[in-house]
């Protein structure tokens, strides 16, 4: 199977493992558990998964970069090692997998490979900047789904027809006074609404502050 964004290096050997469950240790990241959960079952006498965050603790780093979102994934018939730099390689070591799997009716397939990956730019997203009735909490939420699954980081929230958006351009070019809390995330010097961040599963959503509705990704 394809694997996208196209990792820095990534060797396959030819073979594969067929995985009927997953026994996972080490490192207990919510969001990359959930992320293999939704593809593979989790028994005490499943194939090995040893997961290591490399920032933070006194673990070699091996061949992985000192970079946010590198990480190193390893699969043999033997176990899975999935070693990230940060929480966010080990997110994206869990993306590569599941890009990766196929499933079989005995269990997932894996193929035997080796990757080690990192971004090329710390930036990677999209703007909702658009003319037109704005994306609805559903549709946003989704986007967020898919820039986790494809390794991206960013969100620019600019809608030109959401009336708190084009209130906060008025303001930045002098005209009228802003609303205490304009929409989504902050504004900038452009009148944009950023929110950043690496969009993950299990992260909770929402715009306005704590007291607007939450959504589980």
């Amino acid at each position: 199977m394809p694997v996208y964004p196209i990792p820095q290096k990534m060797t396959r050997s030819g073979g594969s493992v067929t995985v009927p469950a997953l026994k996972l240790s080490g490192a207990r990241d919510e969001p990359t558990v959930n992320t293999l959960k939704s593809m593979f079952s989790i028994a005490p006498n499943g194939l090995p998964v040893q997961m290591s965050i490399i920032k933070g603790s006194k673990k070699a780093a091996g061949n992985v970069p000192q970079k946010a979102g590198a990480y190193s994934l390893s699969v043999t018939p033997q176990g899975i090692r999935m070693t990230g730099y940060d929480d966010e390689g080990l997110f994206y070591a869990a993306q590569t997998l599941l890009q990766l799997a196929e499933k079989t009716p005995s269990g997932v397939t894996v193929p035997v490979v080796e990757v080690l990956d990192w971004p090329d730019v710390p930036f990677r997203g999209t703007i909702e900047g658009f003319y037109g009735l704005p994306w609805g909490q559903e549709g946003r939420i989704s986007q967020f789904k898919f820039y986790g699954k494809y390794k991206m980081n960013t969100y620019i929230y600019g809608p030109k027809d959401d009336v708190f958006h084009a209130l906060a351009r008025a303001v930045s070019r002098g005209h009228g006074e802003g609303p205490e809390r304009a929409g989504e995330g902050r504004e900038t010097e452009q009148g944009e609404f950023c929110l950043g961040g690496a969009p993950r599963s299990g992260h909770s959503l929402g715009g306005g502050g704590p007291e607007s509705r939450r959504e589980e990704v």
